[in-house]
């Protein structure tokens, strides 16, 4: 005999019912990176459908405390390294309640990507933590050597302060 769930009341009860039906996301490996990782799009892949079953939706409510700053890697690339915090929104639409999320993010580009990385980064560690995701392992024990900055080589900061719109 099925139990039958009642639709959750408000935003902490959808959570936990999301939870509840999304617990692991396999991590994936790409050719030309040396680790594997839970991207943004598979962590949306497996909590949409029950995001949205349940009336749960999200979206950056604010950005603050951006950087950015100019770096050489050992291989003698210049990189724009961008960090910012971010608050993002779990709204639960049919009792309106919600709850705020502050999540970091960085990102590193040669070109002009770097701010969007950083933006994908705090939405998408701001979904994981939300809804405890499993990944497998521990992606703070990797080092990314790759975009190690080369020795004796100076950045150049630029702190924006203040909220940013966009």
């Amino acid at each position: 005999m099925s139990e039958e769930m009642e639709e959750p009341k408000n935003i902490h009860e959808a959570i936990n019912v999301i939870m509840k039906e999304v617990g692991y996301v396999q991590k994936t490996k790409t050719a030309n990176l040396n680790y594997s990782f839970a991207g943004e799009a598979a962590l949306i892949q497996a909590l949409r459908p029950a995001m949205v079953a349940h009336g749960v939706y999200m979206y950056v409510k604010d950005i603050t405390d951006v950087t950015h700053e100019w770096y050489t890697t050992g291989q003698g690339k210049n990189m724009l390294n961008t960090t910012l915090r971010a608050v993002v929104s779990f709204m639960h639409a049919p009792s309106g309640t919600f709850i705020d999320v502050v999540s970091a993010g960085e990102g590193s580009d040669t070109g002009d990507k770097s701010q969007n990385k950083a933006l994908t980064g705090a939405y998408k560690y701001a979904i994981r933590q939300t809804f405890m995701i499993e990944t497998g392992d521990d992606p703070d024990k990797e080092n990314s050597d790759t975009m190690a900055r080369a020795a004796g080589t100076e950045s150049k900061k630029i702190v924006v302060t203040g909220p940013v719109s966009y």
